[in-house]
């Protein structure tokens, strides 16, 4: 009976640990391509140099398009993470 808890166990904790690293790649990717994009300070903050000369845009109104399109997005990706499989 172990020898055949013990791989299902296995399983079990590979697949939560591939939908944890599925979910902080997919976080680490809005970060560093639409929310520091968008609110270069908060880079800056987090301590990310290339925004260093960089402020936030909020005059023109193709860039609060490109944030929206970029969030719609992320949005999407997210939904499709089953939480149930992420670690508690």
């Amino acid at each position: 009976m172990r020898a055949l808890i013990s791989p299902v166990l296995a399983l079990l904790l590979t697949s939560t640990a591939m939908h944890a690293a599925s979910f902080d790649s997919q976080v680490d990717d809005f970060f560093l391509n639409a929310y520091f994009r968008f609110n270069p300070t908060a880079g800056t903050q987090a301590g990310l140099h290339q925004y260093d000369a960089e402020l936030e845009d909020y005059s023109s109104g193709v860039m609060v398009t490109e944030q929206i399109a970029a969030l719609r997005k992320y949005q999407a990706e997210f939904e499709k993470i089953d939480p149930a499989g992420l670690p508690q």
